[in-house]
């Protein structure tokens, strides 16, 4: 238990040193409207995913290569780090005993996504009604004009507006009748393009890997609020892959409202993963489509420099928690 203890207490350091440190940084990226959503969505994933990465290299890799690594910061530095490393310690004596619910809570992010396609599949895979059929056309268009692999699509017979990606190695497009008997045939190509451009990024492989990582740092209070920030920033990357398909902003700014107002009163009584549906809430819903319409689209950089700065940011970020413990 004694190797367990350290290394809980090395990672609860690095996770109060690491993740304020990137969440500042994935902050003013974000309210400065900073390089574009996909950097800034690897900047906060970093955030969730540099104590991990730190304990890895500094107490794994290095060693393995015979490097030793022992600063010594020298004044107020050094006050700062014996604080974080004192928290540290203490927070993995409060931790340590309840380490196996964490692990078992935090793995639903691997094995809900399974069972959710699984039942998804079983229960509505053999609907083949008219719903379907759009459905199908309109997945064919966005992943021809996106270079995604068609994926299975299913209808589901509710009346609430649902339209969501799930899996990763064999992804599952779900369409609820609702939506598809509510849009015309170009806003339901807005919304397969959406949902289409989610698969092309990976993001329910990534939405698991980042939940995980999110419930494994203890449930820190930072990290709860850059998983949000990272599941609008890769909402944000899907609007302008899903925009290039239609090439028409103010169309798919009037679908996501169209949407959203059409999904208010109704009860969802369907499971729905995170990180990959097309709703949000209304702030989140509003601030995607005046991104749109808007000149915040080309304030966006884009700047080859730009592409630099998660691993920027990686480095530092290891470079600081290296000092502790």
């Amino acid at each position: 238990m004694g190797w367990l203890a350290l290394t809980i207490h090395r990672y609860s350091t690095y996770t109060l040193l690491g993740i304020p440190f990137v969440f500042l940084v994935g902050l003013l990226l974000v309210l400065g409207q900073k390089a574009n959503p996909l950097i800034r969505s690897k900047v906060l994933f970093i955030g969730v995913a540099l104590p991990w990465t730190a304990l890895a290299v500094i107490h794994g890799v290095f060693p393995a290569l015979g490097i030793e690594w022992r600063p010594d910061p020298q004044g107020w530095g050094s006050l700062f780090l014996a604080w974080a490393c004192s928290g540290g310690y203490w927070s993995s004596r409060i931790i340590l005993p309840f380490l196996p619910l964490i692990v078992v809570m935090a793995s639903r992010w691997i094995w809900r996504p399974i069972w959710l396609a699984y039942n998804y599949r079983k229960r509505w895979s053999n609907y083949h009604g008219p719903e379907r059929e759009k459905a199908e056309e309109v997945i064919s268009l966005a992943t021809e004009a996106l270079g995604v692999p068609s994926p299975e699509v299913v209808i589901v017979p509710n009346t609430a507006p649902v339209a969501f990606v799930t899996g990763w190695r064999r992804p599952l497009v779900v369409f609820s009748c609702g939506l598809v008997r509510n849009l015309s045939p170009h806003e339901l190509l807005h919304v397969a393009a959406h949902e289409v451009a989610h698969i092309r990024q990976g993001d329910d492989l990534l939405t698991r890997l980042m939940g995980f990582l999110r419930d494994m740092a203890f449930y820190s209070p930072l990290v709860f609020p850059v998983f949000q920030a990272w599941k609008m920033e890769r909402d944000m990357a899907a609007d302008d892959l899903a925009v290039t398909v239609t090439g028409d902003y103010l169309g798919y700014a009037a679908t996501l409202l169209k949407v959203w107002r059409l999904g208010q009163p109704k009860n969802f009584h369907l499971p729905l993963p995170a990180g990959t549906n097309f709703l949000w809430p209304a702030r989140g819903i509003v601030a995607r489509a005046e991104r749109l319409l808007g000149e915040a689209l080309a304030r966006d950089g884009d700047g080859r420099w730009w592409r630099l700065l998660p691993l920027t940011i990686l480095l530092t970020g290891m470079a600081l928690v290296s000092l502790a413990c």
